[in-house]
C-alpha cells in the first residue's frame, strides 16, 4: 500500500497521541485540530476546515504539510501502526521496519521461537528463515515513555520505573536461545565418531599403501636377484669429511703419515710410516715422532698426515 508523506506524518502524530479513536477517517484542520469522520470529509478552502460527517476533535498538534490534502483513511493507518493483540504483539509480515518502531527499543518473535529485546535498528527486518521477524511490540520502557508525560506522583513513578530497567533478554528466553543453538552431548558424541572414523580409515589407508610398497619392493629384489644382481640401499652411507692433520700434537697411534725432510733416516725419508709415539722436548728437536717401516723404527719432526686406520 502506497502511502503518502503527510498521511505518514498524520499517522505517526495520530500514533503518539493515544492511537486511532474513532471514524473511517482522519484529517487535521487548519487550526491544527486532528478529527475523525465516518465518511471522507470534503476540503472547506475558504474556513480551512473539513466538512461533512465529524465525529469531533480528538486532539490538537502542530500542523501538518498539505493538510488541505491529507485524509488518512482507518485501513491507511493500521497499516502502518497495526493494532496490538492483547498483550501488545503485532503480527509482521513485511519487509521493512515499521515506522512507528524507528530507532525504538522493541521486542520481536523470531520464527525459531526466540524472544529478543534490541534497537530496531539492529533487526535484519527482510531476514528469511529460522531468524524471520513474525511479531513485534514496543519494549516496556518504551510503553512507559508514552505514558510519562505529565509530573504528577503516577507519572513520576513511571519514569522512575524506566530509568531503573535494562534492555536484556529474560533468562526463560536465554534458555530457549541455549536449547535451540547449544550442541547438546549427543551431538558432539557423533562429531567425535565421525571424526575418528575419518582418521581411523585414513589411518587403513596408509598401512594399506605401506604394505604394497613393501610387496611392490620385495617383488623388485627378487627379480633383480633372479638375475644375478644385488640392490645396493637406496640411501648413500654419510661419508666422514676428509681428515686433515698438520699439527703433531693432533696424530694418533697408528696413524699412516709420510716422513719428509732431513731430520728423519734415509730410509725413512719420504716413505709411508706407522706413527708409534710421540714426544715433546726431544733431546734432537722440539718434538719428535716415533714411526716404523716394517721392522725398523726412527724419531723425526717432519711430516704429511696420509690417513687414520
Amino acid at each position: 500500500m502506497k502511502i503518502s508523506k503527510s498521511k505518514q506524518e498524520l499517522a505517526r502524530i495520530i500514533s503518539e497521541n493515544g492511537g486511532w479513536q474513532d471514524g473511517e477517517f482522519a484529517a487535521q484542520d487548519g487550526d491544527g485540530s486532528v478529527g475523525g469522520y465516518q465518511i471522507k470529509p470534503e476540503w472547506d478552502s475558504v474556513a480551512r476546515y473539513w466538512w461533512n460527517g465529524a465525529l469531533g476533535e480528538w486532539f490538537l498538534a502542530n500542523k501538518i504539510n498539505n493538510l488541505h490534502r491529507c485524509i488518512l483513511s482507518r485501513a491507511e493507518y493500521f497499516h502502518l501502526y497495526p493494532a496490538p493483540d492483547a498483550d501488545g504483539w503485532i503480527e509482521f509480515d513485511g519487509t521493512e521496519c515499521p515506522s512507528g518502531c524507528f530507532n525504538k527499543m522493541i521486542d520481536v518473535k523470531l520464527q525459531d521461537g526466540r524472544e529478543l529485546t534490541y534497537s530496531s535498528c539492529r533487526f535484519d527486518w527482510d531476514t528469511d528463515g529460522p531468524s524471520r521477524i513474525t511479531a513485534y511490540r514496543l519494549h516496556k520502557q518504551e510503553r512507559a515513555k508514552s505514558t510519562a508525560v505529565g509530573d504528577d506522583e503516577t507519572n513520576l513513578a513511571a519514569k522512575e520505573e524506566l530509568e531503573a530497567m535494562e534492555y536484556r533478554e529474560s533468562p526463560e528466553q536465554r534458555a530457549k536461545l541455549a536449547k535451540i543453538y547449544a550442541p547438546s552431548i549427543e551431538s558432539l558424541a557423533s562429531d567425535y565418531r565421525n571424526k575418528l572414523d575419518f582418521a581411523n580409515r585414513k589411518q587403513d589407508e596408509a598401512d594399506k599403501a605401506n604394505m604394497d610398497s613393501d610387496a611392490a619392493l620385495s617383488e623388485l629384489e627378487a627379480a633383480i636377484a633372479s638375475i644375478g644382481f644385488a640392490i645396493t640401499p637406496l640411501v648413500a652411507a654419510k661419508q666422514e669429511p676428509e681428515l686433515v692433520i698438520t699439527d703433531w700434537q693432533d696424530l694418533r697411534v697408528g696413524d699412516v703419515i709420510q716422513c719428509v725432510g732431513d731430520t728423519w733416516d734415509n730410509d725413512f725419508e719420504g716413505n709411508e710410516a706407522v706413527v708409534t709415539g710421540l714426544e715433546s722436548n726431544n733431546y734432537k728437536y722440539e718434538h719428535c715422532i716415533r714411526a716404523r717401516i716394517g721392522e725398523e723404527s726412527d724419531w723425526g719432526a717432519d711430516f704429511i698426515f696420509i690417513r687414520r686406520p
